[in-house]
């Protein structure tokens, strides 16, 4: 009964949830028209799913499978990865003729998706189940008797974003949900049809969830950064569900925007990794930093590529360009930069305003200029653990508030350093 309760709690908040996808395109929407990712279609197909795998397992017909836990969720992952790679070969072998290239990866990828739709019921429960796991542990979502909102995600390939931005500022305008199938060539037709159209800096993205109910979280890839994906997408359910300032308030201003996203980020990828050991996992310390050039003072690999230095850097100059109203030279420097990451091994399609937009939502990262990373981890120094980040942080409602809790909290810091 209260898993019952706490489903339909959620049901009735969807609309709140989905809001922010769903509300604010116009442009980006009319544009990508033809490709069109409907999420209420996604819910209607996918709301009950837990429901009717739970069920299935009591049938008596039903076998355990033979792998559990972190070994039967990372063979998920990695048959994921293999439909992938047999999808681009598919498309290869279709655009050269190959016909029997063509009929082995398709034979392939069907057996392939069989495996996966086995299995996939079973490990969404492995990962919603240590996720759930560390929330109890924290004390986080807790209402009485039973945890609110419950962990729930489907394991699925996740729509596209189209981000729109101005050309002469970097800032999230219209976005638009697109389907997985668009293909490069339509891609760029659509960017190019919002250039022309109305003079907006545009581009459709792959990303890697969506906090519907359940969430979409790639099936694909690395079980830590997939229980990092898992928990990042939860935490904004969550700041909806439990009626905080920061989930509720979320669209009003870029800057609340981004102090959401980049606390999912830090959040996320915390909680994720407490599952990530419970499951079983071990996690690497980092690396120390390279030893100092005594002769030179630099780095003895200073001739490595550092993709965070440069995209940063990159980002500090496309906002000084845009600052001094040099849009074209913006666009031409940014281009500039793209081959050079492009030559270095980090095949960047496009690189313009709508790329900084998205990618700099996430404070942390490096194509952000905002200060907010920064202030977050103070926040998480200062806090006894990421529970006590989260309900400070959540309670915020507008960027002063924020600001203002970092202050006191780098305080507390420094006092007691």
């Amino acid at each position: 009964m209260a898993r019952i309760v706490r489903y339909l709690l959620l049901a009735l908040l969807l609309p709140v949830l989905l809001a922010g996808d769903d509300l604010r395109l116009n442009p980006a929407e009319e544009a990508a028209l033809g490709h069109h990712y409907s999420l209420v279609a996604w819910e209607a197909r996918n709301l009950l799913s837990k429901w009717t795998h739970r069920i299935s397992t009591y049938l008596p017909w039903n076998e355990d499978p033979i792998l559990t836990g972190r070994g039967l969720a990372e063979e998920y992952l990695r048959l994921g990865s293999e439909a992938r790679r047999l999808r681009a070969e598919i498309d290869r072998a279709a655009a050269t003729g190959d016909a029997a290239a063509l009929a082995n990866a398709e034979d392939g990828l069907a057996d392939v998706d069989i495996a996966r739709d086995r299995m996939r019921g079973a490990v969404e429960e492995v990962i919603e189940s240590a996720i759930s796991g560390v929330l109890s542990d924290l004390d986080i979502g807790s209402w009485g008797p039973f945890d609110y909102p419950p962990v729930d995600i489907r394991l699925d390939e996740p729509p596209r974003v189209l981000i729109t931005s101005p050309r002469d500022r970097i800032m999230r305008s219209h976005e638009a949900l697109v389907s997985v199938d668009i293909t490069t060539s339509e891609r760029e037709a659509v960017e190019l049809a919002l250039l022309d159209g109305d003079d907006l800096s545009a581009l459709v993205l792959d990303i890697g969830g969506v906090a519907t109910f359940p969430a979409i979280v790639a099936g694909a890839g690395d079980l830590r950064r997939t229980l990092q994906t898992s928990a990042h997408e939860w935490v904004h359910y969550y700041l909806v569900a439990h009626l905080r300032p920061l989930g509720l308030r979320v669209y009003t201003t870029p800057e609340m925007l981004v102090i959401n996203e980049t606390l999912a980020d830090l959040a996320g990828r915390e909680i994720g990794d407490m599952a990530f050991r419970a499951l079983g996992g071990i996690i690497a310390p980092p690396a120390d930093p390279p030893p100092e050039n005594e002769v030179e003072g630099q780095p003895a690999d200073a001739g490595r590529f550092d993709f965070g230095k440069e995209m940063h850097v990159t980002r500090l100059r496309v906002d000084e360009l845009l600052l001094q109203g040099n849009i074209e030279e913006a666009e031409a420097y940014m281009e500039q930069r793209r081959m050079l990451f492009v030559e270095a091994g980090f095949y960047i399609r496009k690189l313009n305003q709508a790329y900084f937009a998205f990618n700099g939502t996430y404070a942390e990262q490096p194509a952000s200029s905002s200060p907010v990373g920064k202030q977050m981890k103070d926040i998480r120094a200062a806090s006894a653990d990421v529970s006590a980040l989260i309900a400070t942080v959540s309670r915020v409602s507008s960027i002063a508030e924020f600001e203002e809790s970092h202050r006191k909290h780098k305080a507390l810091v420094i006092g007691e350093g």
